[in-house]
């Protein structure tokens, strides 16, 4: 997928991200979930920068879960290039048409049943960490969900201000560019091998 910038502030939100899901026993604790991808988000990090991120939950929002490692979940791999938080520091230039992208991987390893984020910018991926089995009970088999997609969103209050959507709007606009980013499904293998590659 690939990394843009904005100029966003507090209350703005742009995400592109893949969500890997279980719906548990179908009641709204019984969901589980991990997202990852890119995003930036004023609101938790206090800057308007690029950022790769992780969140996850495993009672559907309720009371588990947080962005990245700022609670108890995730665990980073020893030897990661990269931790769940940090900044993308080259991103798209929609001016020059150079993209910048991110390549994620993530799976469920068949000996111990934990949950592997990958992360790999302009390069293959490389190991960032993991979701312990005993974190994603309902998952502990398989995920029954892959999404992926991109959103923006603002606050009420700044609602007269250029909103994320109308930033690429414009990109696109000025620029000829033909879409306002991408995201290229490379493979998704079945629960028996349980395997997604963006």
């Amino acid at each position: 997928m690939d990394v843009y910038g904005h100029e966003l502030k507090r209350g703005q939100w742009s995400s592109t991200s893949v969500w890997i899901t279980h719906n548990g026993d179908g009641s709204k604790s019984g969901y589980n979930a991990i997202i990852t991808g890119w995003h930036i988000y004023p609101e938790l990090y206090g800057d308007s920068r690029s950022r790769f991120y992780t969140y996850w939950t495993s009672d559907g929002y309720q009371t588990t879960g947080c962005f990245n490692m700022d609670c108890p979940g995730f665990i980073a791999a020893d030897d990661a290039r990269i931790t769940p938080g940090a900044v993308i520091d080259s991103i798209s230039d929609a001016k020059s048409g150079q993209l910048q992208n991110i390549t994620l991987k993530v799976f469920k390893d068949k000996t111990s049943g934990d949950w592997w984020v990958y992360y790999g910018f302009n390069s293959v991926p490389t190991a960032v960490g993991y979701y312990p089995k005993s974190v994603l009970t309902s998952m502990a088999e398989n995920a029954d969900q892959i999404k992926f997609g991109a959103f923006a969103a603002s606050a009420r209050t700044l609602q007269q201000e250029a909103v994320p959507f109308r930033l690429v709007a414009r990109a696109m606009q000025h620029h000829s560019l033909t879409c306002a980013s991408w995201i290229r499904m490379e493979r998704i293998i079945p629960s028996w091998m349980t395997y997604l590659m963006l």
